[in-house]
């Protein structure tokens, strides 16, 4: 009778199992954000150091939909809105900066690898849409200017892990990331675009699954 016991125990926990199955779908709360200092010249030329200077910073939240296509192989679309601000200039003791806010479309992938029970490694590869409103500061001879922009990105986000609480909850967290963006200033006609390697970039999401 208790191996009896023992066996259906045994096979109820691998019906309701933590690992993602195909068809499993969530929802997931998160926030995300970075700190980091560049050294910029200013106007005249003049290097401006690091030690006052304030952080470029950005902060942001998001909602995400996702779908499991394959057992661990994990489709999402997330929606967010990211704020910025950078330093641009040092003026009458003053530091100038530029802002912006905006709302983003993120289309991505995850690729589940078990490492321990109940937790993995996800690492994601994405691309990201996004408009907003871009503010800067006047500086020296030129007025306060307000755009609007829209950029792109695309991203492999290699740092990540997912904990399952429970079979209907989990947490993840990550940092660290490689892609491309590009940005374009609508009224000034001015694109710019990077390679770059962030490690200093964290999240963190609360997923709930049904």
């Amino acid at each position: 009778m208790k191996k009896i016991l023992l066996i259906m125990i045994v096979t109820l926990i691998s019906v309701v199992s933590y690992a993602q199955k195909k068809g499993d779908m969530n929802v997931g709360f998160s926030i995300y954000g970075s700190a980091g200092k560049l050294i910029n010249q200013s106007f005249d030329d003049e290097e401006l150091g690091l030690e006052s200077q304030p952080l470029n910073s950005l902060f942001g939240i998001g909602v995400e939909l996702s779908y499991f296509a394959k057992d661990n192989l994990r489709l999402g679309v997330a929606l967010g809105m990211p704020y910025t601000t950078s330093p641009i200039d040092y003026e009458n003791g003053d530091w100038k900066k530029v802002r912006t806010i905006g709302f983003s479309f993120n289309p991505n992938i995850s690729y589940y690898v078990k490492l321990a029970d109940k937790f993995y490694y996800t690492p994601e590869f994405g691309i990201a849409i996004e408009a907003g409103t871009m503010k800067e500061d006047a500086i020296a001879n030129f007025p306060m200017h307000i755009d609007g922009y829209f950029g792109w990105s695309s991203y492999i986000s290699f740092i990540a892990f997912e904990y399952q609480i429970s079979p209907r909850f989990s947490m993840a967290a990550g940092c660290g990331s490689l892609g491309y963006s590009s940005v374009k200033e609508l009224q000034c006609d001015i694109k710019t675009g990077q390679f770059y390697f962030k490690l200093n970039q964290a999240s963190l999401s609360a997923r709930f699954y049904f």
